[in-house]
C-alpha cells in the first residue's frame, strides 16, 4: 500500500521523503502513522529496484529529492491496476487508488471502479446469506445474538454506502 502511494506521488513531481511522510500521515492518520522508519526503507528499496532515482543535489536541510524513473512509473501502473492481492485490506487500498485516478486512463479508472463495485457486492450478498442463516437458525432462541445480528446489519448498511458512492462516481465517468 505505502509503495503505491510513495510512488503515486513521484508520478506527480519529485519530492523529499519528509514532505511524502506529512501528506500520507495526513490521509491515514490520525491513528496510522508513516513514520521514518517505514519510510526511508521504503525508500531505499525503490531507489535500489531502480523505480526512484534522486533528484538533484540534497536541499539546504539535507533533504534528499527523489523522482520516478520510467521503470518506476510501470511498477506503478503495475501495483495501481493490481486487484487480486490484498484481498482483506482491498476497502482501505481501493480508496488510495482513488487519490490517483487522475493519472489512470478511463479504461483503467472504469476497471477498477468495477471491481470494487463487485468487491462490496460480494460482501453485501455474503454477510445477507449469513445474516438470514443465522436469523433462521435463532427464530426460537432468546435473543442470546441480538449484537451479533446488530453488527452484521451494519456491515451491510457500510458495504451499502460504500457501494453507491463508487456507482455514483463510476457513473460520473462513464465509460
Amino acid at each position: 500500500m505505502y509503495e503505491m502511494i510513495v510512488l503515486g506521488f513521484f508520478m506527480r513531481y519529485p519530492m523529499h521523503g519528509y514532505r511524502i511522510s506529512k501528506i500520507v500521515n495526513d490521509i491515514v492518520g490520525p491513528y496510522t502513522k508513516f513514520s521514518s522508519g517505514r519510510l526511508y526503507p521504503l525508500l531505499a528499496k525503490l531507489e535500489q529496484q531502480a523505480f526512484i532515482t534522486p533528484a538533484g543535489a540534497p536541499n539546504e536541510d539535507r533533504q534528499r529529492m527523489f523522482q520516478i524513473t520510467e521503470s518506476g512509473q510501470k511498477h506503478f501502473f503495475d501495483v495501481i491496476m493490481d486487484t487480486t492481492s490484498n484481498q482483506g485490506e482491498y476497502q482501505k487500498l481501493f480508496w488510495y487508488k482513488i487519490i490517483f485516478f487522475d493519472l489512470l486512463t478511463q479504461e483503467q479508472r472504469t476497471y477498477l471502479l468495477d471491481h470494487y463495485i463487485n468487491y462490496c457486492q460480494t460482501h453485501v450478498f455474503y454477510i445477507q446469506s449469513e445474516l438470514d442463516d443465522l436469523q433462521q437458525r435463532l427464530q426460537n432462541s432468546d435473543g442470546q445474538l441480538s449484537s451479533v445480528i446488530t453488527v452484521m446489519n451494519r456491515n451491510i448498511n457500510f458495504w451499502k454506502s460504500d457501494l453507491e458512492y463508487v456507482q455514483n462516481i463510476r457513473n460520473q465517468i462513464g465509460g
